[in-house]
Formats: structure tokens, C-alpha cells, sequence
């Protein structure tokens, strides 16, 4: 009953990040890219297709790896990486 709690809890997290980032998207006010990607972060906890996609991103953009790399940096106590 716990994991499914904190599954239905990553998707609410991921439904809302993705609306913010295509808000983000849509207004200039507010940045789109750093929505998509924590939402990314939160699926590829849980999906290989996600943190395959991540990992993609990574590499292709220098953008998404700086944030990326400063999340892993902060929940891996300054290690740089997760697991």
C-alpha cells in the first residue's frame, strides 16, 4: 500500500511539473526546461525508457546536464552521482 502511495504521489509530482513546463513553454515569465527535466528525474526513478531519455538529454545538452548535475550533486550529499 506504501509504494502505491508513493507512486500515485510521483505522478501528481510528474502531472504537475509537466503542466508547469508547458506553461513555461507558453509564457515568457516562466522557464519550461527545468520542469520537464525534474519531472524527468522523478520517472527515471521508477521507468528505464525515462532515464534513457535523461541520460540522451544529458549528453545533448549542456543545459539539462548543469541541472541535472546540480540535483544528483545536492541528493547525493556532494558525490556527484546516483545509483
Amino acid at each position: 500500500m506504501r509504494r502505491l502511495l508513493d507512486t500515485f504521489g510521483i505522478f501528481v509530482a510528474v502531472f504537475f511539473l509537466l503542466v508547469l513546463g508547458v506553461l513555461g513553454v507558453l509564457l515568457p515569465v516562466l522557464p519550461g526546461i527545468p520542469f520537464f527535466v525534474l519531472a524527468l528525474l522523478l520517472l527515471s526513478k521508477r521507468f528505464g525508457w525515462a532515464k534513457r531519455l535523461l541520460h540522451f538529454f544529458e549528453k545533448k545538452y549542456e543545459v539539462v546536464k548543469d541541472h541535472v548535475g546540480k540535483y544528483r550533486d545536492r541528493k547525493a550529499g556532494g558525490r556527484g552521482h546516483l545509483s
